[in-house]
């Protein structure tokens, strides 16, 4: 029982690849303008796994012992894996003047979101992927598990202000798919002989009914203000606090959840359980009546998976070829790990600059990053990867890539 939950749990949250990263952001002074704005952005990441494993998880391949244990052994009492992957649309209208007022623009917006995180123990990874053996004679703690996936789109209008950049965005969200879950207290014991387990579990999961696209609906919105400081004698730095996604979202046809708060003892099963039309095999209501599992289907409002990000970013026309950038950003509502983050720009020329980056935190933990922009007439390209070591190393705790298209028309 313990076994399959846990590596249905495993698969769903590592079967998808990309995520939220750093690319600076490019401050403007200049109004009076319109532009299309494209970007996406991936990243999958585990503090514990290597890439060795990960990639053959996701990828498919023979996950040998020697890989298993390497990763293993990375393993602490609580572990994170997690998943973002991020694209929008944005049109911004800087000649317009809403509200009859010189200083106040227009923003459309669309995009995609899929998010997912699970924090579980160590010994849930060891349930999974050496099975049972391993813990004869042993308690086995599996507590702490938490998963939470989210997949949804967005359309939304707002008001941008010229001068600051500052903007405000209200979004309608299409709920495709949401699952949710968490093992508060899990614990497995088996004789020697495993002939005899006890397994003891409270907490709940729970995933969308509705197969339809249109799964659930949403509101919420998008917020990003950019303030002037002084940051010497001479010069002034931008500081800009984002907020993307803040709302809550209800399901159409509610959610199915499995409540568990049982001990369950389990002996072997006599013969006669397997034949006849009432089997565990047959009657599902069978099954969870013995582990004591409770079924519900019911609505359920939840918050939307919401990033905060608070730092200072790039000025476009800073006289230096050198700058800093730096910051935090948080995801409030899932398994995610406070990153911190510092880099540097160089610019080359006019025309192009490169970045160099360190951070901290989100899905894995230590990570480098480079990035290049390149600005042409009125188009810039921006390309970057958070975490480069993963694109070389087998010791890597994940991928990333992200993409920027600039286009003033």
């Amino acid at each position: 029982m313990s076994h399959n939950i846990l590596t249905y749990i495993f698969i769903l949250i590592s079967c998808s690849s990309f995520a939220q990263l750093i690319l600076p952001i490019q401050y403007d002074t200049t109004f009076d303008y319109s532009e299309i704005l494209i970007q996406g952005n991936g990243e999958y990441g585990a503090t514990s796994l290597r890439n060795d494993f990960l990639s053959k998880l996701i990828h498919g391949g023979e996950i040998t012992e020697t890989i298993k244990n390497k990763s293993f052994d990375k393993h602490g009492g609580q572990n994170l894996i997690g998943y973002d992957v991020t694209s929008e649309i944005e049109y911004r209208n800087l000649k317009v003047n809403l509200f009859k007022q010189n200083n106040i623009g227009l923003i459309v917006k669309t995009g995609y979101s899929s998010i997912g995180s699970m924090a579980y123990s160590k010994d849930a990874f060891g349930l999974t992927f050496y099975g049972n053996d391993n813990y004869l004679g042993k308690t086995a703690n599996f507590s702490g598990i938490n998963l939470k996936i989210s997949t949804f789109q967005k359309i939304g209008f707002g008001i941008i202000f010229k001068k600051s950049k500052s903007s405000i965005n209200f979004n309608y969200y299409n709920i495709q798919n949401s699952i949710n879950g968490t093992i508060l207290n899990g614990y497995l014991y088996q004789n020697t002989e495993g002939s005899n387990d006890s397994i003891r579990m409270t907490g709940y999961y729970g995933y969308n009914t509705s197969p339809k696209f249109n799964a659930g609906y949403g509101i919420g919105a998008d917020f990003d203000f950019k303030v002037k400081i002084d940051w010497s004698t001479t010069q002034t730095a931008i500081i800009q606090f984002n907020i993307k996604n803040l709302g809550f979202a209800t399901m159409n046809t509610g959610m199915n959840y499995y409540i568990f708060d049982s001990t369950y003892h389990y002996d072997g099963f006599q013969i006669h359980q397997f034949v006849g039309k009432q089997t565990l095999f047959t009657d599902t209501s069978s099954i969870y009546s013995k582990l004591g599992i409770k079924t519900s289907t019911h609505k359920s409002n939840f918050f939307l998976p919401c990033m905060i990000q608070v730092g200072k970013i790039i000025d476009e026309y800073y006289p230096n070829k050198i700058q800093s950038y730096f910051g935090v950003r948080l995801y409030p509502t899932i398994s995610y790990i406070p990153l911190i983050y510092i880099g540097f720009q160089y610019k080359l020329n006019s025309s192009i600059a490169v970045g160099f980056q360190e951070s901290y935190g989100g899905f894995s933990k230590f990570k480098t990053g480079l990035y290049m922009n390149y600005k042409i007439r009125k188009i810039t390209l921006g390309i970057a990867s958070e975490n480069c070591i993963g694109f070389i190393s087998k010791r890597g705790n994940g991928q990333s890539l992200l993409f920027r298209l600039q286009c003033r028309i």
